[in-house]
């Protein structure tokens, strides 16, 4: 059981997360279509943040230069949703690891759609939750059998039953970054 001194560090740490996601949502609001291209370019940032990225991104690549396997194969990626900043921050992140990324999203301006999922190794489902489970059933008579396809919402309930009918036959997983 946890003493007065513990839930007393749990609170103090609970505030500190609170101001970090308020500190996140006051810096990305007004983001919610941010391109991945814009991203990669660094277009959507002041220059002091742009640099910061890139010095980052360089220590980051050569840090991790020799810890990456090798032959490992990349694999083509389709994101549903991938303008908005969930999808953007795993299309850039994905990007990042050498993998492929094709991002469908009207707001991305650039006229791909379900049907350009069909030769993707992986999709990522990132739209708004009441979305989901049509956007899924969809993906699963494009996609193709050994495609993962996988959700980002955080609530399960509107698409659990779609959900475990789609893994009877193919590889499906709900995950949520939280």
């Amino acid at each position: 059981m946890a003493n007065e001194q513990d839930l007393e560090k749990i609170r103090l740490k609970d505030a500190e997360i609170a101001k970090l996601i308020a500190e996140i949502s006051a810096m990305t609001e007004g983001m919610d279509a941010v391109s991945l291209s814009q991203l990669r370019s660094g277009s959507c940032f002041d220059p002091e943040t742009r640099k910061v990225i890139e010095e980052s991104i360089a220590r980051q690549k050569a840090m991790s230069a020799h810890r990456m396997k090798k032959d490992v194969r990349p694999l083509d990626i389709a994101i549903i949703g991938g303008a908005g900043k969930m999808g953007a921050w795993f299309g850039g992140f994905l990007s990042f690891c050498g993998h492929r990324i094709t991002v469908i999203d009207p707001a991305s301006g650039n006229g791909k759609g379900i049907e350009d999922c069909r030769d993707s190794d992986a999709v990522i489902v990132s739209v708004p939750i009441h979305a989901t489970a049509q956007i899924l059933r969809e993906l699963d008579s494009v996609c193709r059998e050994d495609a993962l396809i996988f959700d980002l919402t955080s609530l399960k309930g509107p698409v659990i039953d779609t959900l475990k009918d789609m893994a009877a036959r193919r590889k499906v997983c709900s995950v949520h970054p939280m």
